[in-house]
């Protein structure tokens, strides 16, 4: 892959002296067309035996297209009477493919939803913790108050805390701030996706209202009102007050209970988006293929040479992954899938691959 821009940097030296040096570039389109060399001197006045110099290739103006290349190397020549030529190896920068750039963004996603479910599934882990634990200090300070003690208080006193259950407290606090760390980079990769989505052509509106859905809510689901019963517990916890700290696990819990649920609802939401922009974006890919497979039956398929053999085979090679990605989301779906309209077209007129006879 490539930026538009690429820095270089050429280290060039001859023991006659540097007089010329250029910058040597020419676009190969994604189906092997040679597009026109473009020489840009560089300034070597004066630098004797060596030169180091920095350049910048500006591709802007290029007209690369997804899926092209871009090849390159430096040249040179020495002061000698006669003068010698030199050239750097060739360094090819590729441009990914829309192809290529939906199926990152569909892998992105994949990796996404697991970790809004790895997010989810902690925080009820952490919920749960919370909870029992406040119910223990619950029944340890009616106990106490009464006079008996309870077996899981370590044999405390009514107004102490044990050792054990300090640490518990201590843990559930930390596991908080770093889950409230979690969700928040979790809205980010959410919106990191809804870029990438549209940066591969993927723009469909419902599509990008549904991530922007997830991601409100992920942002809301870390209320004032959790962090306040956060520092509620670790001010607690520092003054060493079991009722103080009671009280504050007990609060946390139910904070904690409507971060639960909004997870839950975020991680329900964010799977369904994520099916969707995945058969959008696989729709994409079957127009794009059809539209690859008739050219290539207009321009290549009559002539019998290895370039058109070569692009037979990759556009074969798109053909299977494409049936392989829609069986992939079939299986996220958990039932057979159901594309209407010109997708469903597409899809259909892009499953055979191309055979010549």
């Amino acid at each position: 892959m490539m930026a538009m821009r690429q820095p270089v940097v050429a280290d060039v030296r001859d023991d006659h002296g540097i007089t010329a040096l250029a910058l040597v570039s020419w676009r190969v389109s994604r189906t092997g067309r040679i597009g026109e060399v473009v020489r840009e001197s560089l300034d070597v006045t004066g630098v004797g035996d060596r030169a180091i110099v920095q350049a910048r290739l500006d591709a802007e103006r290029r007209g690369l297209l997804p899926g092209d290349t871009l090849r390159l190397y430096v040249e040179a020549l020495d002061n000698a009477p006669t003068p010698h030529h030199g050239r750097s190896p060739e360094i090819a920068l590729r441009l990914p493919s829309m192809e290529e750039l939906r199926a990152e963004a569909r892998a992105a996603a994949r990796a996404v939803a697991g970790a809004a479910d790895s997010v989810s599934a902690a925080q009820r882990e952490l919920s749960d913790r919370t909870r029992d634990l406040a119910q223990e200090r619950s029944r340890d300070e009616t106990a106490g108050t009464a006079g008996r003690q309870d077996a899981r208080s370590g044999n405390q006193q009514s107004g102490t805390m044990s050792f054990q259950s300090k640490q518990r407290a201590e843990e559930i606090a930390r596991d908080q701030a770093a889950m409230a760390q979690r969700v928040a980079e979790l809205a980010q990769a959410v919106e990191e996706i809804a870029r990438a989505a549209k940066a591969a052509g993927v723009d469909d509106s419902a599509f990008q209202n549904r991530l922007r859905e997830v991601q409100d809510l992920l942002q809301r689901a870390l209320t004032p009102e959790l962090e306040q019963r956060l520092r509620e517990l670790q001010d607690a916890l520092a003054r060493l007050d079991p009722e103080a700290t009671r009280q504050a696990l007990q609060r946390l819990a139910e904070a904690q209970q409507e971060l639960r649920r909004d997870l839950e609802r975020s991680e329900e939401l964010f799977r369904r988006a994520a099916l969707e922009g995945e058969l959008a974006s696989l729709a994409k890919d079957a127009e794009d293929l059809h539209q690859r497979q008739s050219e290539w039956t207009r321009d290549e398929a009559p002539r019998a040479d290895s370039a058109a053999a070569a692009t037979e085979q990759d556009l074969a090679a798109a053909t299977d992954s494409l049936a392989k990605g829609l069986e992939r989301a079939g299986e996220l779906a958990q039932r057979p899938i159901d594309v209407r309209g010109s997708a469903a077209r597409v899809l259909r007129e892009a499953a055979p691959a191309p055979r010549r006879c």
